[in-house]
């Protein structure tokens, strides 16, 4: 006499359909994995992107308020408008408060060790012990370097010739900097009493 066969699953298919559900699931999990690691680094990239252009923005609005205005040192001394090499640069620029200008002020940005450090003079001509504000642009930076402008030849130094008077601009300021997270960027800044 033939037995009906009870309806439901042998061990042995039971294995297999687990096997093979487990198989199924271990690549869903390395897929999506992928997938949320490319999220991840195409977030982390726009980030950089954006940080990178609000600090180009930012430095090249510095630079835009330069005016030809030369200051006295902390002891009498004359010091030019700008005053610049190929790692740092000062110079007078204008001040604004809530959309108003207000007083020129003294300025500079320069890198010390990996950070991008913009310093105000909240007086313009400053006398010993004058205080100064200081904020960090940007860390880590890799390289900063100046240059100028000035009868259409670069120079590493401003004021870039022997007995130029005091309150004398470059044509625009060139600037190179390297961030670890977007690489080496070079701008072109005209300032603004050098119109063309």
């Amino acid at each position: 006499m033939l037995r009906q066969r009870d309806s439901g699953f042998t061990l042995l298919e039971l294995i297999i359909a687990v096997a093979v559900f487990a198989l199924v699931a271990a690549m869903a999990q390395a897929g999506l994995s992928a997938v949320v690691r490319a999220a991840e680094a195409n977030r982390q990239a726009a980030e950089d992107n954006r940080e990178t252009e609000l600090l180009l923005l930012r430095l090249d609005r510095e630079l835009a308020q330069i005016v030809a205005r030369p200051v006295r040192g902390a002891y009498g001394d004359t010091r030019a408008a700008l005053i610049g090499s190929a790692d740092r640069i000062e110079y007078s620029s204008l001040s604004f408060f809530d959309g108003a200008q207000v007083a020129p002020v003294r300025r500079g940005v320069e890198l010390r060790g990996k950070q991008l450090v913009l310093w105000e003079q909240l007086r313009l001509d400053a006398g010993p012990g004058t205080a100064r504000r200081e904020t960090v642009l940007a860390e880590p930076v890799e390289r900063l370097r100046f240059a100028f402008l000035d009868d259409g030849e670069l120079a590493d130094r401003w004021p870039s010739k022997r007995g130029q008077p005091d309150e004398a601009l470059p044509r625009a300021v060139q600037l190179e900097i390297e961030l670890p997270a977007f690489g080496a960027v070079e701008r072109v800044i005209e300032l603004p009493e050098n119109p063309r």
